[in-house]
């Protein structure tokens, strides 16, 4: 695969489509998402400006210098929300000319500015399906209260599954602002009939039934809803039924005024669908699911590395089934798959956060995404509560304030520890077994796609990554410890430490078991954050793959750990042993886990 180095330079702005066919001589187009129409110092109270939204869209206003402004647009008031020492809101407006009213005290600036559709996906009230502690710090639910103190300041749409639907409180909330609320709705292809014979439906009536039971599509107070989601691996003869069921839809009453948008995978993108969902104001979700790109060589400059001509390809081919299908009315999602057990996190030597980042201003900056309508991250169940606060900072840094540099000032590649996945053996650890062979490196062969981060199953070039790990057999004689010194700290700094762990013989035998492995983890020079600790038990297998024995019926059960610390000196001692504790071995006397993906990066804490 070719690769291209991401470069955020002034080239890729110089025709960006987000400016629209109308755009003004004081329409300063920023990047591929947003466009400043006012910036104002120190405006007259009262006064009244008029600007020129480039293209239909939702307007950021931000008024500094002032407390609880009355704002207007086009006389519709515009709610504003204190965020850090400015006031916010956003309205969605039509292309062209209109006007905004700041009233109250005299302002220090007023800043207007077209941006994207900026979706938060998913709100349900639910964290990760298959590892529930992975969310929020001691109670896992990326719950309402949560959301709005660290997240929903940087959207301006929700999409809600429909266990939602009697939320009225947070949706009036929302709604009341200004912004959108959407719902999603799975694709009705096939029944099950007899004893698990696959039958595709190939009736119109029911497709239209299945989309209309989407809140969305009549809900008051939701701005339409999501289907999930096309792609090439759907019989050809069903995708006719499913574009004559959204036309319907799109026909009734219920859903006047309301939008269809479609995901759709790298390969789906069937004319009659592209034409269908964008009738009537319609947008394609393209999936941008990328897994860690590794460098061809350790030392290569620290740039994330992003093939863009597939995407040119599909953009070409979405504007001949329809004009403005990818150049105005495409939303990118982004896979933010951060955490098991399906995670785009493949190398503990690379920084999973500054690959997202640099996605985000690949997203930005880079010509195949000139005019892209928003963006969205797919999606909150699978991302960590880290992840999920970063890409929130993310949206704002690139989607709001319209920045072309990187957020993290961080370097992609990792230099805390040496082989952190064993791929060169024991290289670089200090090993002390409690007696002769009881530590060692080995091969486990699917031990990667168990854990949900080989991404074999979408084609990824290193399918059997993560299958290289330490064996540990646990002795009665004391405690099998392996240790490295963490180099390149920053003293004061926070990071995390994560890892998997699996019952080697249990791997071995094709057993499946589900419990928490006894281990212990040290780190000198370094203070532990017990409250965002955790130890997630799991035998699930988001792939759904077939690894030997193991499968959706025969789930291989392992662990996975996280602890983080803030660094009090350049360097620290890792240690970790099959104990735990120094005089409790907690498990079993012969027990053998295998050890990988020993991680340590920046934790971010903004």
């Amino acid at each position: 695969m070719q690769l291209y180095t991401v470069l955020a330079t002034a080239a890729c702005l110089v025709c960006l489509a987000v400016a629209g066919p109308s755009q003004a001589a004081d329409v300063r187009v920023l990047n591929n998402l947003v466009s400043e129409l006012l910036n104002i110092e120190d405006p007259s109270a009262g006064d009244t400006h008029t600007f020129l939204n480039p293209r239909e869209g939702f307007v950021f206003v931000r008024v500094e210098g002032a407390q609880d402004p009355p704002v207007s647009i086009d006389g519709e008031t515009v709610v504003m929300r204190q965020v850090g020492p400015s006031h916010e809101g956003m309205l969605h407006r039509p292309e062209g000319e209109h006007a905004i009213t700041v009233g109250g005290q005299t302002s220090s600036r007023l800043i207007v500015r077209a941006v994207g559709e900026l979706f938060y996906d998913v709100y349900s009230l639910s964290a990760n399906p298959y590892c529930p502690e992975i969310g929020i710090p001691g109670r896992g639910t990326y719950d309402w209260q949560w959301l709005r103190e660290h997240v929903l300041d940087h959207y301006n749409c929700i999409i809600a599954h429909d266990n939602t639907l009697g939320r009225w409180e947070e949706m009036r909330e929302w709604t009341s602002e200004g912004k959108w609320w959407m719902s999603r709705t799975n694709l009705k292809f096939y029944t099950m009939k007899h004893f698990g014979g696959d039958v595709y439906e190939q009736n119109v009536d029911a497709q239209y039934e299945h989309f209309f039971q989407s809140p969305g599509v009549w809900h008051p107070l939701m701005k339409g809803f999501w289907i999930d989601e096309f792609g090439t691996g759907h019989p050809s003869d069903l995708w006719p039924i499913w574009c004559e069921a959204i036309r319907r839809i799109k026909a009734t009453p219920e859903f006047e005024g309301r939008r269809c948008y479609a995901y759709t995978d790298s390969g789906g993108g069937d004319a009659e669908l592209i034409q269908t969902i964008v009738e009537r104001g319609g947008r394609m979700a393209r999936e941008w699911y990328l897994g860690e790109l590794r460098p061809a060589s350790r030392g290569e400059p620290a740039a994330v590395l992003i093939n863009e001509n597939w995407e040119m390809e599909r953009r070409r081919a979405w504007e001949a089934a329809a004009p403005g299908a990818h150049s105005t009315n495409l939303i990118v999602v982004l896979g933010t798959f951060s955490s098991p057990p399906g995670s785009q996190d493949l190398y503990p030597d690379y920084d999973y956060n500054v690959f997202l980042d640099m996605q985000m201003q690949f997203v930005a900056t880079s010509p195949v995404f000139e005019g892209a309508a928003g963006v969205v991250g797919y999606y909150s169940p699978y991302m960590a509560e880290e992840q999920m606060r970063l890409l929130a900072r993310l949206v704002r840094h690139y989607a709001i304030e319209g920045r072309t540099d990187r957020f993290l000032d961080d370097s992609y590649e990792l230099d805390h520890l040496t082989n952190p996945d064993f791929r060169d053996g024991t290289n670089g650890w200090a090993l002390t077994p409690a007696e002769p062979d009881a530590i060692g490196a080995v091969v486990a062969k699917g031990f990667g796609i168990l854990q949900g981060r080989s991404q074999a199953h979408i084609g990824h070039p290193e399918p059997a990554h993560g299958d290289t790990g330490l064996l540990t057999r646990r002795s009665k004689a004391g405690p099998n410890r392996f240790a490295q010194e963490l180099r390149n700290l920053q003293p004061g700094r926070l990071y995390s430490l994560r890892f998997f762990t699996g019952n080697y013989r249990d791997l071995m035998d094709g057993r499946s078991r589900e419990y928490k492995h006894a281990l212990g983890v040290q780190v000198e020079e370094g203070e532990l954050q017990t409250e965002l600790q955790y130890d997630v038990y799991s035998a699930l297998a988001w792939t759904a793959k077939v690894v030997g024995p193991f499968g959706p019926k025969n789930p291989y059960g392992w662990n996975y750990h996280q602890r983080v610390f803030r660094a009090t000196s350049d360097t620290a001692l890792l240690s970790c042993s099959d104990w735990a504790a120094p005089n409790e071995p907690g498990g079993e006397a012969g027990e053998e886990l295998i050890w990988n993906f020993i991680q340590v990066q920046p934790y971010f804490e903004g």
